[in-house]
């Protein structure tokens, strides 16, 4: 597991920059944490993307 650490963002096939993941776990899943009462509607959009 990696903690805040810099990754390549690629979306179908496309770069799209750069993103600091909260965490990496087997190098394959890139974990968004958020920790609110409520989600505000951007970070819905980002989670669900």
């Amino acid at each position: 597991m990696v903690v805040h650490s810099s990754v390549q963002v690629r979306y179908k096939g496309e770069d799209v920059g750069d993103q600091v993941a909260d965490m990496i776990v087997e190098d394959h899943v890139l974990l968004a944490l958020k920790a609110q009462e409520k989600l505000p509607r951007a970070h819905k959009a980002q989670v669900l993307s």
